[in-house]
């Protein structure tokens, strides 16, 4: 499902993969990863994102009414909880609170207390501990490319591919230019 409203140089949609109907996930709701990632890879540098990128409301309304699931570092960042979201964090420590957000120590809790909101889908949205945890559970990932190289220390899974097939990919300009690109997992 990319953006409604494209603002980009162009788009293309690659054939769709066959897919199997039943997902293979424990929690037998769709698993979505949203990333967002510099052209070498990178998703953070010491704890925080290097760069700033307008025009992505399109994409950040996906995960509007669905559960989310982030890392403490991710989630430590934010203000307070997403809005219209039921806000998931993981963390190793078990003294963790932060108002909004319901705290769990390991993703099979963090996934099977998502699945226990009645919804057909949830999202991931990292960081980076979190994204290769996730990762054999995602059916879909919405992934955001610029088209730049940044600094940093914390990177998006390399061997994400070997199990995903794009199936979408729209280019956008902004103060960044970027692609945002739909895979999904293939299933035997």
């Amino acid at each position: 499902m990319p953006p409604s409203r494209p603002h980009g140089l162009y788009a293309f949609t690659m054939p769709r993969v066959p897919l199997i109907a039943v997902t293979p996930n424990k929690a037998k709701m769709r698993v979505y990863l949203k990333a967002c990632r510099a052209q070498n890879g990178t998703i953070g540098n010491k704890g925080e994102i290097p760069w700033y990128v307008k025009n992505t409301e399109d994409i950040e309304e996906l995960s509007v009414g669905c559960p989310v699931i982030m890392g403490r570092r991710t989630g430590g960042k934010l203000m307070g909880p997403l809005s219209n979201r039921v806000n998931i964090l993981i963390t190793s420590d078990k003294n963790y609170k932060k108002e909004g957000f319901h705290i769990f120590n390991d993703s099979d809790s963090a996934l099977d207390f998502a699945k226990s909101q009645k919804n057909d889908k949830c999202f991931v949205l990292g960081g980076g501990s979190i994204f290769r945890q996730f990762l054999n559970y995602t059916d879909t990932i919405y992934l955001t490319t610029l088209l730049a190289d940044f600094e940093g220390d914390t990177f998006f899974p390399k061997d994400f591919a070997e199990k995903f097939a794009k199936t979408n990919s729209v280019m956008y300009n902004s103060n960044i230019d970027f692609i945002f690109e739909t895979y999904e997992r293939y299933y035997d």
